[in-house]
């Protein structure tokens, strides 16, 4: 029997990639969570795209950074998380200003 990754899987090495300063990998890791289930959990993906938003943010890619905290954003704001809507708006501020 074969295993297959779930987006949870690869969200979760994700996280253990970016805290190990390999960011390229984890970047990837978030990617492919997010391909493999649209339909996950707002908070999840929303979780997901924030992750990875942060990530190209450090990296120094700020379209795609304020694209994928817009798309958090948005999956917060469906399931009413308004703190983490606003987070995710704060972050696009912060690299709008810089």
């Amino acid at each position: 029997m074969q295993l297959s990754p779930t987006s949870v899987a690869y969200s979760n090495r994700a996280k253990v990639y970016a805290a190990l300063k390999q960011q390229q990998q984890a970047l990837q890791d978030f990617t492919e969570a997010i391909r493999i289930n649209q339909g996950w959990g707002g908070s999840n993906i929303g979780a997901a795209f924030y992750s990875r938003g942060k990530l190209q943010a450090q990296l120094g890619n700020n379209k795609s950074a304020i694209s994928d905290f817009k798309k958090a954003a948005q999956f917060y704001q469906q399931i009413g998380n308004s703190d983490r809507y606003r987070a995710a708006l704060d972050r696009i501020a912060l690299i709008s200003t810089q």
